[in-house]
Formats: C-alpha cells, sequence, structure tokens
C-alpha cells in the first residue's frame, strides 16, 4: 500500500514500416511508448495528454514527497497530479534528436492534436495525429494550415539553433575519435574495466561437487560445509 509501479519505455521501434526499422525518428511507432501507473491514490483511467520521460524523474520527486533543490532547474512536469486525478493544463512534448541515421539536427513538438517535426536536409511535417493517427498525410503543405506550419517553423527557430548544435556535436565526435585512438593504444580492452574472473570456480559444473562450491561462493567465504 505504499508502492508506485510505473511500466514504461524507452522507445518504440518503426518495425518495417515506411520500410524502416528500429528507432532514430519522431514518427509515433518510434517515439511513442508506454506509460502505465499503478499504486495507492491511482486513478482508474486514461489520460491523452502528451507527455514524455523527462516527466518521470519531477513525477518520482513528487511521490516521495521530495523537491529538487532550488538551484537546480528540472526538466519536465510531475505527473502525479494527473495520476491522482486531477486536470494537466499542459500538452505538449518536446524532441531532439541528434544521433544516427540523421545528418542534421532533428526537432520535434508535439502540442495537442499536431505533431511538427523539422530537419534542414528533410521538408518539414505536419500531421494531425488524432484524425491520421499512422501519420500518412504530411499537412506542412496544405494552404490550409499554412499558418499552423508556419507558426510551428518560427517556434522551431526560437527555440532551437540548428547550425550551433551541428557544430557542437561534430566538436564532441571529433574529441571521442581523439580519445578513442589515444585508449586503442597498446592492450585494448572492450571495456574500460574487465574485472578478473575464474569461470572454472565461479560456476558449478561436474567437475565441482555442490557441497564444495557453495561455502565457498558465499561472503565471506566458509571454511567447509555446513
Amino acid at each position: 500500500d505504499r508502492t508506485v509501479v510505473i511500466a514504461t519505455s524507452d522507445h518504440g521501434d518503426m518495425l518495417g514500416d515506411r520500410g524502416t526499422w528500429f528507432k532514430m525518428c519522431f514518427y509515433e511507432r518510434s517515439a511513442r511508448v508506454p506509460l502505465v501507473v499503478a499504486g495507492p491514490d491511482v486513478a482508474n483511467r486514461t489520460v491523452d495528454n502528451a507527455c514524455s520521460l523527462l516527466d518521470l524523474f519531477p513525477t518520482l520527486l513528487d511521490i516521495a514527497g521530495a523537491g529538487p533543490e532550488p538551484s537546480v532547474p528540472l526538466a519536465g512536469r510531475s505527473l502525479w497530479p494527473s495520476a491522482t486525478g486531477g486536470e494537466d493544463p499542459v500538452d505538449e512534448t518536446i524532441g531532439e534528436y541528434t544521433a544516427e541515421m540523421t545528418s542534421q539536427p532533428m526537432f520535434m513538438i508535439r502540442r495537442g492534436r499536431h505533431k511538427y517535426i523539422a530537419c534542414e536536409t528533410d521538408l518539414p511535417l505536419l500531421y494531425d495525429v488524432e484524425a491520421d493517427p499512422l501519420e500518412r498525410t504530411n499537412l506542412a503543405g496544405d494552404p490550409a494550415n499554412a499558418a499552423l506550419a508556419a507558426g510551428f517553423a518560427a517556434e522551431v527557430a526560437e527555440r532551437w539553433d540548428a547550425a550551433a548544435i551541428r557544430e557542437k556535436v561534430l566538436a564532441s565526435q571529433r574529441a571521442r575519435r581523439l580519445l578513442h585512438e589515444a585508449a586503442s593504444a597498446g592492450r585494448l580492452h572492450s571495456w574500460d574495466y574487465a574485472p578478473p574472473r575464474d569461470a572454472a570456480n565461479e560456476y558449478v559444473r561436474n567437475h565441482l561437487d555442490w557441497a564444495e562450491a557453495g561455502p565457498r561462493s558465499r561472503f565471506p567465504p566458509l571454511g567447509g560445509a555446513d
């Protein structure tokens, strides 16, 4: 009666949709994840507001009755009021992606029923995810949605400096390549630290009787069998 369980995931998977696999994009199949909360005081309902994994940490703090230090700003918002039956006035989530399969930073704004995706090397994407949950109709080029698309484009330009972010990513890559080259000199380990282990004495096999292995595996080791 004092335990709250939150089930979620870090990402989805395209699973062949649109001829693509894995994640690395902001389509719903890739970016949308489950978020299920169970525990005392949790309301039995479904909430449609958009949220992000960034909201989990503020939510956990709220559940524990603790707050962040005043000098530490938190990204995200607590979802606990919404989980316990309250109303959440926020229905948006902001995303950015600067990893594999993109040559330029990719940005996403999901607000209400609309999702806008921007990347300088691609055409802008605007979807009504309520009317078009499979995201088949790009509204960015529709004259009827020109004002909406222009508003999102202006917000992206105000929120992010794509050129500066790209240069920061490239500088980080150069630094990491240099460190990798330096760390690869001499004897190379696949991990920073690999603990030495003797597998012959770590696992019970036919060569080792359990009556002997059991006491030895305890901490501190026993001198003999019980």
